[in-house]
């Protein structure tokens, strides 16, 4: 989909090439109600008329699968498309301008609205910049072809904006973007809610009223029911507070951005019914619902798998295992975590495999592995210096890291004592393939342990022969194999 939404731009950056000039104009109309229209305009000189007919047809699907009506346009001797958004619940949905020139705020609302007892006060807070435009694309000249404006359509006067130009008699801002700077966008209104503000006034004079039949000693049953009023009037006051200070807070927690559906398209992101988000260089876990159940203030949330992710603070040595089902942690932050680009984790602490989870600490530089199972109990303890996760209930690991005689161990920790004629680097290799880590090569070719003991068979045809040779080889392959996971540990 973006794709299309560049395309389309890239043809109108290379028009201002061809011709001189292109047109970016934004309208947003805000009425009392709630709602909202927002009108997005391209155009170009109507020599490329021609041109715009080729990309139209696909920008037309495009639009009409976002529920955006689309149009081509032409006035004042340039063509273009145009893209009309709407919405009956701007607190709710937000403000969606349309993509192919729409300034980027991920994690941002174009607009927020707080509720008050008097009045409804709207905020937008915004930066605008362009899709695919800086400097690398357009020089300062051809900058100054490229005219762009963001009018916005209130329906009472501003209390605040910083505006290029305004017009008080339509309520009507309007801002010149330039392409290649972030233009900062701000206005603020407030809509008075006159009923409310009758029945203060009603209020006041109401207990004004019963202060006086107070003062001037009138019977009880006069005070009694000249109080009823105001009595009245307070309930509701409390309850219309209340109303706000909920609305208020549900507008805060809401999320400008559905993190669940974006994440469907990566799987590092997504993983069963939860995905990771970011937020201003922060990562969190989201649930479907897109609610937060691991706040957005870590360096980079692993998701592993249906039950649990990885989560790392600022320092690489503060990792902790999250339940996402519990929603509680199952170890305190003290493992040591080396994120790859993004949210790869490869040879420090893992996901969980057949119930166990290597988990790795760093003292001065000193690395140990072990393991902990599903309830955060280190059953394994973390003595080893490498281990490789665990296939058909053993795992291989080394006391040091120049260790090159790997020791088989079964999820207990016991140490497993192999036949002396069986190829210990063969389950090695198997192990690591299954796992998708390190492959054993030598000379671009993937060693077979199998092949290399059927070939010494055919050079003799004496058992005692076969005997002594195999080990020779097993030993030179399990060193390349230790060696190789050393490597990929220390990188």
């Amino acid at each position: 989909m973006k794709k299309k939404i560049l395309s389309l731009m890239l043809f109108f950056i290379c028009s201002i090439l061809l011709t001189g000039c292109i047109k970016v104009d934004t309208e947003v109309t805000l009425d009392k109600k709630g709602h909202a229209q927002i009108e997005g305009k391209l155009l170009v000189n109507d020599l490329l008329s021609g041109s715009l007919d080729e990309e139209y047809s696909e920008f037309e699907k495009y639009s009409k699968e976002k529920n955006l009506e689309v149009s081509k346009v032409s006035e004042n001797g340039h063509v273009g498309v145009k893209q009309i958004y709407k919405t009956d619940n701007y607190n709710k949905n937000d403000i969606k301008l349309p993509e192919i020139f729409e300034p980027t705020n991920e994690n941002k609302r174009f607009l927020t609205i707080k509720h008050n007892l008097f009045f409804t006060k709207t905020n937008i807070d915004w930066i605008a910049h362009f899709i695919e435009v800086n400097n690398k694309v357009l020089t300062k000249e051809d900058q100054s072809l490229f005219e762009s404006t963001l009018k916005i359509n209130i329906p009472v006067k501003a209390t605040f904006s910083n505006a290029d130009s305004r017009n008080d008699m339509t309520n009507s801002y309007e801002w010149k973007l330039e392409p290649t700077k972030e233009n900062k966008i701000q206005l603020e209104y407030k809509i008075i809610n006159w009923l409310n503000v009758v029945l203060f006034t009603l209020f006041i004079v109401s207990i004004i009223s019963l202060l006086v039949l107070l003062v001037l000693k009138q019977n009880k049953k006069n005070i009694l029911v000249s109080s009823i009023l105001p009595i009245v009037l307070l309930v509701y006051f409390v309850i219309v507070s209340s109303f706000c200070i909920i609305k208020n807070n549900i507008n805060k927690s809401q999320l400008p951005v559905n993190y669940y559906e974006i994440a469907k398209n990566n799987e590092k992101y997504f993983v069963d019914d939860f995905a990771v988000a970011k937020v201003d260089d922060k990562y969190g876990l989201v649930n479907k619902k897109n609610i937060f159940i691991v706040k957005p203030e870590n360096k980079y949330v692993e998701n592993l798998d249906e039950d649990f992710c990885l989560v790392c603070k600022e320092d690489l040595k503060k990792c902790a295992y999250f339940n996402k089902k519990t929603k509680k942690y199952l170890t305190s932050f003290k493992y040591f975590c080396r994120p790859e680009p993004e949210f790869i984790d490869d040879m420090t602490s893992t996901g969980f495999q057949e119930g166990l989870a290597r988990v790795v600490v760093s003292e001065h530089g000193d690395i140990n592995v072990g393991f902990i199972d599903a309830t955060g109990k280190e059953v394994i303890p973390l003595k080893y210096k490498t281990a490789t996760p665990f296939v058909d209930g053993e795992s291989i690991v080394t006391r040091g890291y120049r260790d090159y005689n790997g020791i088989f161990i079964d999820k207990s920790g016991k140490e497993i004592k192999k036949d002396e004629n069986k190829n210990v680097d063969k389950v090695a290799v198997e192990n690591q393939t299954k796992n998708n880590t390190t492959t054993t090569t030598t000379n671009n070719n993937t060693v077979k342990p199998k092949n290399t003991v059927k070939k010494v068979e055919t050079k003799s045809s004496s058992k005692q022969t076969v005997v002594k040779q195999v080990p020779k080889v097993v030993k030179q392959q399990s060193q390349k194999q230790e060696n190789s996971e050393i490597d990929d540990f220390m990188n």
